[in-house]
């Protein structure tokens, strides 16, 4: 069973999601502009050229923080053109000096050979490392390379422990692929209603994964008995929200099911999204 068929991305950091990038800078009054922490409010008004240069003297005073988010700035072009090449630098110092993140970060460039050599061994042990440092990006991504075998021997039991401490701390991906786990023969434990309580709170982020694991347990019978109509509500709402595969499976229920369940499925999704957006 591949765990990952339907989402196989790793999120971004916070900055690359929570900055407007075409907000106009703003003068940002800090006491010592050359800090990541100064640098890390300068992203907040979206001041990249100050925040730029704090952590490009933060990386040259051998800070690995400031050396990571020098790099993470670079590839992401948050005040640049994106240069993926001029990040790896401050990405490998990042990483020589301890930098869980940047860690995570090299690895995953050699795992997928972005601009270095592709080298599972390399990559699977700088995000393994960085697994063991706490990182929770790491943690899950050490987790997928331990249940795949990819640069390092399949190691079940690892690879549940590091998936269950990054969902444990709110990582949406690793919070799915534990479900998944639940639902499959890989696990120590076959547990359905686990399974539906994580869906149920990605789903309730509006993550088109979780809202299809929802629609995949009500459609299988898995949680009793088989409800097309919950299945589809949520095979509706993946679609709308990304989902892939979905939009064929709302499909395939609709020729089992009668134009008054299709319809209170299409109401049920309406009021759900609503909720959301409330909620929001």
């Amino acid at each position: 069973m591949n765990l990952f068929l339907h989402r196989n991305i790793i999120p971004a950091i916070a900055l690359a999601v929570s900055i407007p990038l075409t907000s106009t800078a703003q003068t940002t009054d800090v006491e010592d502009p050359s800090s990541v922490a100064s640098g890390l409010r300068a992203l907040e008004v979206a001041d990249f050229d100050l925040a730029a240069r704090s952590f490009r003297t933060a990386f040259e005073a051998g800070d690995p923080e400031g050396a990571f988010l020098l790099g993470r700035m670079l590839e992401l072009g948050l005040g640049s053109p994106p240069n993926l090449d001029a990040a790896i630098g401050p990405y490998v110092v990042a990483s020589e000096s301890g930098s869980a993140a940047a860690k995570n970060r090299l690895g995953l460039l050699h795992m997928r050979g972005e601009r270095v050599l592709q080298d599972y061994e390399v990559g699977a042990a700088l995000i393994c490392e960085a697994a063991e440092l706490g990182d929770i990006n790491g943690a899950f991504n050490c987790g997928r390379i331990l249940l795949e075998g990819r640069g390092q021997e399949p190691d079940m039991q690892r690879a549940i422990d590091h998936v269950k401490f990054a969902a444990d701390n709110g990582h949406i991906d690793a919070m799915n692929t534990l479900a998944r786990i639940n639902l499959s023969d890989l696990g120590p434990d076959h547990n359905v209603e686990a399974a539906k309580q994580l869906f149920a709170q990605t789903a309730a982020l509006g993550h088109p994964d979780g809202l299809h694991g929802l629609g995949e347990l009500h459609a299988s019978g898995l949680l009793g008995q088989q409800d097309l109509v919950s299945a589809h509500q949520y095979f509706n709402l993946a679609t709308a929200f990304g989902h892939p595969d979905a939009a064929q499976l709302r499909a395939t229920l609709e020729a089992a099911m009668s134009t008054s369940d299709i319809l209170l499925a299409q109401q049920r999704a309406r009021e759900w999204q609503a909720q959301l957006s409330l909620e929001d």
